[in-house]
């Protein structure tokens, strides 16, 4: 679902979208047990002028 939010995804075609996503999910399911870790930093900076 997050990928679906990023643009270079939102820009592909449906066909190759769901081609894309159906062998990312059937990868994760492989490979790590239908489970995946991720971990999501976000930085930003506060000036005054």
């Amino acid at each position: 679902m997050l990928l679906n939010t990023y643009s270079p995804y939102l820009k592909l075609d449906p066909q190759s979208k769901d081609a894309l996503f159906a062998g990312l999910r059937q990868r994760i399911e492989d490979d790590f047990g239908s489970r995946l870790q991720l971990s999501y930093i976000s930085a930003f900076h506060i000036s005054q002028k």
